[in-house]
């Protein structure tokens, strides 16, 4: 029979993680659902949630927040397993090429926002200058085109905006580094007999990985994927630096969303229905990836 200290002791070892998710998660949480009822200007407890509701931006925040995240998890964890898989390959110089993929990740946002500020710059940009190299004439500035690009295509979708997809794209090399790492962390400890029997079975390029490769990397990539959804559905930083809502409010998200409704016009009851509802979003989500994506998923 455990005696009185070893009942306690492991209520010990959490309580350090207690005292900072309690007071800096968990009641800032609570403050804000009970906030998101108590209106600005209405009368009822609901009041908030109606107001966005009928207001028309929540649904384009959707929107936006919804394609940032189709045009970067992807994307970040296919870019990240091709360099990982290139690294891991790689018979020279791995630590080299493993420091130089990372440096994105470990790169402070605000001066990579800069940096690629001036990337999308009109007038001196890299973009504008290789784009006009290979004869295309650019008449807009990116990161203020609200235009969708999917509109040439005449199907009824407008699809994200082209300052939307600059966004994306830093988003996705500024995450590349953290996919890589990873996924590189994955396939070293894959063994490598596995590989050379596939080698001998004549299994090789999208063969072996569909068969070989990603079932045995499949906890890390749903691990990513998991991950990668809930950073892109809480994304406010590239947006915010890159655009500041300069594109006709194609780069408003969710998270975006409850920063003005706070800051710019003080409606706080509505800004933390909006948070309310992101949180709901996040959960919602997170459960259908799981449900879906985790029976695929091969363990051992």
């Amino acid at each position: 029979m455990a005696s009185r200290g070893e009942r306690f002791l492991p209520w010990l070892l959490v309580l350090p993680a207690f005292a900072i998710l309690v007071p800096f998660h968990l009641w800032p949480a609570l403050e804000v659902l009970r906030l998101s009822f108590i209106p600005d200007a209405g009368a009822s407890a609901f009041s908030n949630y109606r107001e966005v509701a009928q207001s028309g931006e929540l649904g384009k925040a959707l929107s936006v927040t919804i394609w940032f995240a189709l045009g970067t998890v992807p994307l970040s964890i296919g870019i990240g397993f091709c360099a990982a898989w290139w690294i891991h390959r790689a018979r020279f110089f791995q630590g080299i090429l493993r420091t130089l993929y990372f440096l994105p990740a470990v790169t402070s946002a605000f001066t990579a926002a800069l940096i690629w500020r001036w990337i999308f710059d009109p007038n001196i940009g890299l973009l504008r200058a290789f784009l006009e190299g290979i004869g295309v004439r650019v008449s807009s500035e990116f990161l203020l085109d609200a235009h969708g690009i999917l509109e040439p295509l005449g199907i009824g979708v407008k699809g994200p905006s082209v300052a939307l997809c600059c966004v994306m794209a830093y988003s996705v090399w500024h995450s590349l580094g953290f996919e890589t790492l990873v996924i590189l962390a994955a396939l070293s400890i894959v063994p490598r007999d596995y590989f050379e029997a596939a080698d001998i079975e004549g299994a090789s390029g999208f063969r072996l990985h569909r068969l070989v490769t990603l079932p045995l990397i499949s906890p890390t990539l749903f691990f990513l994927a998991i991950l990668g959804t809930i950073r892109a559905l809480q994304a406010f930083t590239p947006l915010y630096l890159l655009t500041r809502d300069g594109a006709q409010g194609t780069t408003v998200n969710l998270p975006y969303l409850v920063f003005k409704k706070y800051w710019d016009v003080y409606l706080v009851g509505e800004a933390c229905a909006l948070a309310v509802i992101l949180f709901g979003l996040l959960a919602a989500i997170s459960w259908i990836q799981r449900r879906t994506l985790e029976s695929r998923v091969h363990y051992g």
